[in-house]
Formats: structure tokens, C-alpha cells, sequence
């Protein structure tokens, strides 16, 4: 930062929730705006998804499907969105009487590979799950490609969603059912709040509210009731 002298940062996760990166940058004077922080409260610009909400909403239609056996896959935990992902997840759970089976619950970390191993564990059970959901599109990609490998039908025999519809969810066969993050949207509005904090003081940045941005479900062709045949 002292030898580029930039005018202002966007800083993206996990760079925005290490404490020592967020002290040096105040220290310096430097305006920045925040990407789904996991403190909202700091008092900086912040633009943000309402991560719990869409968690709970993407359970609430696997749950409308008629599933009961709703497995997750986590994110990294330091990823404090990935962390609103699965408490909207349990909100939902709750809200419809159904008891967490924590044996349905399995650690990834955003990657592909985390995905598939998780995905082996859950599907070797005895008393698989009917749906899995995974905290993003790539660990659910993971989840397909293993249900493939074990001759497991999607969605006839196991729903599977993601989160952040990325380009992949679109090219993976059946294709995901996901939430829509606006990236190119929430990456437009942090821009847009440094070039206002340029033209005014630059630590004016800092001082505005939390800025949330609308997500979107999508539903794609990896969902389905539990049981009920796909129409391809």
C-alpha cells in the first residue's frame, strides 16, 4: 500500500476479517470498503448478502420438496458468511420440527475435493441423506461427481444444492440449484463508495452503513421431491 499509494481498497474475504490487516489500513489512513466481513459492526463500509436468510430460504425449498434428511457441508470456518449459510440452515430446521442429526453435518473447505470427501461420508450411511446442501457451488459439484461415482441418481435419488451460483453451477450435469450472489453488483457498489470517499475526505468511506444486496434462489435441475423421477 505505501508503494502503490492507492486511492482506495476493496477487501474480500479472508484478507477483510484478519484483525492486524484492518488495524494497518486504518493506520495509514487508507479508505477501503469490506466484502461480507464477519464483523458488520466495525464501522466501515461493508457490502454484504444476508448469507442466514438465503441459508434458511435454500432449506425452507428443499424442505417444501418434502425432504427431512437435509444434509450440509460447512465452509472454511474462518469464512463468517459460510457460518450464516449453516445457522440459516439449522434456523430452518427448527422452524419446520425437524431435529438436527449431526451425523449430517460435515466440514469442507470450499473446494471440490472437500465436497466429494464429504459427500463419500454422508452417502456411506446406513441412512443416507435425501438432499445435501453445500455451502458453496464448488463442494457441490464435489457432492455430484461422487453420487456419479457411486451410482446414485441426481435428483431422483439425492437433491443437491450449492451457494454463489458461479459459472460452474451452470456447466455441471444436472445443473445446481443455488443462490445467486451479485458479485459483479456488490463489487460495483464497494468501487462506487471509494470513488465517493475520493471526492470528499478519505476516511468518509469508513464512517457508512452496511450495505446489503439482494440474492436470488435459483432452481436448477439437481433438485427434486425425494423419490420423484426427473423429467430428463
Amino acid at each position: 500500500v505505501r508503494d502503490r499509494n492507492p486511492t482506495g481498497l476493496v477487501v474480500t474475504p479472508p484478507v477483510c476479517d484478519v484483525p492486524g490487516v484492518i488495524e494497518a489500513l486504518d493506520a495509514e489512513n487508507i479508505a477501503y470498503t469490506t466484502v461480507t466481513p464477519a464483523d458488520e459492526s466495525c464501522g466501515c463500509a461493508a457490502v454484504t448478502v444476508d448469507g442466514h436468510q438465503a441459508g434458511y430460504e435454500l432449506t425452507e425449498y428443499l424442505i417444501s420438496l418434502g425432504h427431512r434428511r437435509i444434509a450440509f457441508i460447512k465452509g472454511a470456518p474462518s469464512h463468517r458468511d459460510a457460518v450464516k449459510r449453516y445457522e440459516g440452515y439449522l434456523a430452518a430446521l427448527r422452524d419446520h420440527d425437524i431435529k438436527l442429526d449431526r451425523a449430517l453435518v460435515a466440514r469442507g473447505q470450499f473446494s471440490f475435493d472437500s465436497g466429494q470427501r464429504a459427500a463419500q461420508n454422508l452417502l456411506s450411511k446406513s441412512e443416507r441423506p435425501t438432499a445435501i446442501f453445500a455451502a458453496n457451488d464448488d463442494m457441490a459439484a464435489g457432492v455430484l461427481y461422487e453420487a456419479h461415482q457411486m451410482g446414485i441418481r441426481v435428483p431422483d435419488e439425492l437433491s443437491v444444492a450449492g451457494f454463489d451460483d458461479s459459472p460452474l453451477a451452470q456447466r455441471v450435469w444436472p445443473s445446481l440449484t443455488t443462490v445467486k450472489q451479485p458479485i459483479r453488483e456488490m463489487a460495483e457498489v464497494a468501487v462506487r463508495e471509494l470513488i465517493t470517499s475520493a471526492r470528499h475526505d478519505s476516511s468518509s468511506v469508513r464512517q457508512r452503513r452496511v450495505m446489503q444486496i439482494d440474492y436470488e434462489l435459483i432452481v436448477r435441475q439437481s433438485t427434486s421431491a425425494p423419490g420423484a423421477p426427473s423429467d430428463s
